[in-house]
């Protein structure tokens, strides 16, 4: 019962904190270096391992035993909140809580570290070699960084590294492949030196022109939606699995099935405008204090934020002590308005200079359930138009109508489409070198996506229609295998050209049952009783409160 509970905090923590920037933590896979080829220089994403200069290595996750303990410990703090409708007590504990977990992470006024903190992992001639493994062996070329940071700020160090794996390696060019944060380096460091020995720029599950998890909750605009809940409840494997007594079971199976019925009678939508009703009541109160003193302070979230949410998410964290964090707005700022919202323009630039441009989408998977636009298609954190630099892509669970798909026919467009449907790479900046891949998480990273990856990154001339086995569309398919390295199993997989009459994703699956039964097609018609349930309980709380 322990790990559901867990699990099941960890949830609650993502909806209650508007921590959901946590979601981009996954795994730090690495390309296999080969020798024959020019070096590829891959920035990862987000939370590469920090250390304070004792060598306490620190991160930026909550502490869901602490939370579990916190809430325990305090149940009479939430009741008291929930039924007066005061909520300073439980919004100090919050706060409290979020500063304590970030007390060595968290940036001052001026975006710079409070604590000595350092990358964890060496970047000297060891490292470039290898020799420097831990538990398992990583990529020749990885750059790790401060991901709190400006961007610009992690130019020099960027810099520094290029030149080291060039002069070990006797190359005098290289390829600079960016993952999700790590894109947004590469676009810096393009715009900084256009450096004449970058052949190739590559981007991955992008974050360039934002990230919504992030951009939604720095603005105050988390939303808990019933559909995106029982959604991701069908698509994630939680591996729960609890008895209780000799009889009742529950897993995964179980819950998907409690919440197929309690979404039929607005139960599950009850729940959910139960939380935003408690949501609104508080976010003024807990969320500009909380991400000031953890996700708000570091402008390398910052630069993910999206241009719709960026002024309003300013206003939100800053109002009020803009002068205290003059230094920090004005990084955020800079970075903003003259590298994210220039990123085409700055792109273009590189392209027209020889450098090739190629760009790797995931998507098939919806944004985490505490956002607004939980319908978007994307890769469960960025959207698949911001990532790919543009493509038209239908709503989750859709798909173009016929008259685009007939359009697209006549104008000689129709093989930009994808097999499902869904998404037109025709009208994205770079559509003969941007490849999507579906079902493939932005968290995850399996050793066969860095394959791929890294495949295109060294094929200079590939593109989508060179090579039969890299099509512009493929599809994911997880496996699990053993590694010698690490002596466990680990989750891999295949990635394969797509076609939806061979392979299906959990999602497809609930589309074409559950969200297409006959009690869901008749279930907006009963909408009314909905709305006239929650007027009511608009009017009881203030009473209460009384």
């Amino acid at each position: 019962m322990g790990k559901a509970i867990k699990k099941i905090t960890a949830l609650f923590t993502c909806t209650v904190l508007l921590l959901t920037a946590v979601c981009f933590g996954g795994k730090q896979e690495s390309f296999a270096a080969d020798d024959d080829y020019q070096p590829v220089i891959y920035i990862i994403g987000y939370n590469t391992h920090l250390a304070l200069n004792n060598d306490q290595e620190i991160s930026a996750s909550i502490k869901t035993d602490k939370l579990t303990a916190m809430l325990s410990d305090n149940t009479d703090v939430f009741l008291k909140a929930f039924l007066t409708q005061n909520w300073s007590d439980f919004s100090k504990l919050i706060i409290d809580f979020m500063a304590d977990s970030f007390e060595y992470l968290r940036l001052d006024g001026n975006g710079e570290p409070v604590y000595d903190t350092r990358t964890a992992r060496l970047q000297n001639e060891d490292f470039v070699y290898g020799r420097s493994v831990g538990p398992r062996r990583l990529s020749q070329y990885n750059f790790h960084y401060d991901w709190r940071l400006d961007p610009t700020e992690n130019m020099q160090a960027l810099r520094d590294y290029i030149d080291l794996v060039l002069r070990m390696t006797g190359s005098e060019t290289f390829s600079l492949c960016g993952r999700c944060e790590g894109a947004c380096l590469a676009l810096t460091y393009y715009k900084t030196y256009h450096d004449e020995r970058m052949t190739d720029l590559v981007f991955y599950a992008s974050a360039i022109k934002g990230a919504s998890p992030i951009g939604e909750a720095f603005s105050g605009n988390l939303c808990l939606d019933p559909d995106s809940v029982e959604r991701f409840f069908n698509d994630t494997e939680l591996g729960i699995d609890v008895k209780v007594g000799d009889v009742i079971e529950i897993n995964d199976e179980t819950i998907i099935k409690i919440l197929k019925v309690a979404s039929d009678v607005y139960g599950l939508d009850m729940a959910c405008w139960a939380v935003n009703n408690v949501y609104q009541q508080i976010y003024d109160s807990i969320t500009p204090e909380a991400l000031r003193a953890s996700y708000g302070s570091f402008p390398g979230f910052w630069a993910m934020v999206e241009d719709e949410y960026y002024e309003p998410a300013k206003k939100l964290v800053f109002g009020g002590v803009e002068d205290e964090y003059a230094g920090l707005i004005a990084k955020i700022d800079n970075y903003h308005y003259n590298y994210m919202n220039k990123a085409e323009e700055i792109i273009s630039e590189a392209s027209e200079n020889g450098v090739r441009i190629a760009n790797v989408v995931k998507y098939g998977k919806q944004p985490v359930p505490v956002i607004k636009d939980g319908d978007v298609l994307s890769d469960g954190v960025c959207k698949v138009a911001n990532a790919s630099l543009g493509a038209n892509a239908a709503r989750l669970g859709q798909s173009f109508d016929a008259a685009y798909t007939d359009a697209a026919k006549e104008n000689g467009r129709e093989r930009y489409i994808s097999p499902d449907r869904c998404i037109d790479a025709s009208s994205c900046m770079f559509p003969e070198t941007t490849w999507f891949i579906k079902d493939l998480h932005h968290n995850d990273f399996p050793a066969v996506a860095d394959s791929f990856v890294y495949n295109i990154t060294l094929n200079h001339d590939m593109t989508v229609t060179s090579d039969p086995q890299y099509p512009q569309y493929s599809f994911y398919t997880p496996a699990m295998e053993f590694d010698y390295e690490l002596g466990t199993e680990v989750v891999n997989g295949t990635i394969e050209p797509y076609s939806p009459g061979n392979q299906m994703s959990n999602l497809d699956r609930y589309f074409s049952t559950t969200a297409g039964s006959f009690i869901r097609k008749i279930k907006p018609y009963f909408g009314f009783l909905f709305k006239f349930s929650t007027f009511i309980l608009k009017i009881l709380i203030p009473r209460a409160k009384a």
